[in-house]
């Protein structure tokens, strides 16, 4: 007897602070970068998996790889049992809207210190990329394709992402904080 194939679920992070995520060659809508999403997600599945798990590398591998899957020449490789996508572009702003953010003078020392070589010119005065700014929202639609197992590592990685972590470089300075807005409980597959 067939079932009904899993349906896609709404997600919604929003960006608390400023967030450099991806690349994007200059500023204004693109596609936002799923596969970063992604590894943060697996960062915090092996914190929270690794703590239960000890010393066991391979049951590990076995856990990330069983919600979101390995390259194929891996031995236990095969596709995401989770799968992400974004509904639509997010907007980059460009360099120089960081004013709103970054002070001048001494009033924003501090953040152009956290931003650190990479990201701020010291020279210039500027940011060396865009950015997505605070209040950005992110909708994604998620679909489990496997079970409550999956269900429950997915959420577990999520509420991680917002309590502890962001998205993004220089994470662990405060930027690219977000928080889970809305969503729909990605649900198990009918059985």
């Amino acid at each position: 007897m067939p079932t009904n194939p899993p349906r896609w679920h709404d997600l919604e992070l929003t960006f608390e602070t400023p967030a450099f995520v991806g690349q994007p060659a200059t500023h204004g809508p693109a596609p936002f970068p799923v596969a970063s999403l992604r590894g943060v997600l697996r960062y915090w599945l092996r914190a929270l998996v690794g703590a239960h798990l000890g010393s066991d590398l391979a049951a590990l591998t076995r856990a990330e790889t069983a919600v979101f899957g390995a390259a194929a020449g891996d031995d236990e490789g095969g596709p995401s049992r989770v799968l992400f996508r974004a509904t639509r572009p997010v907007t980059y702003h460009a360099p120089e809207d960081a004013r709103i953010w970054l002070p001048a003078g001494p009033d924003g020392q501090h953040l152009r210190y956290l931003l650190g070589q990479g990201l701020y010119n010291g020279k210039t005065k500027r940011l060396s990329r865009p950015f997505l700014a605070a209040g950005t929202t992110l909708p994604l639609r998620v679909r489990n394709l496997g079970g409550p197992a999956h269900q429950t590592l997915l959420l577990a990685s999520l509420w991680a992402l917002t309590t502890f972590g962001g998205i993004g470089a220089r994470v662990r300075r405060g930027f690219g904080t977000t928080t889970l807005t809305s969503a729909e409980l990605p649900a198990c597959p009918p059985g």
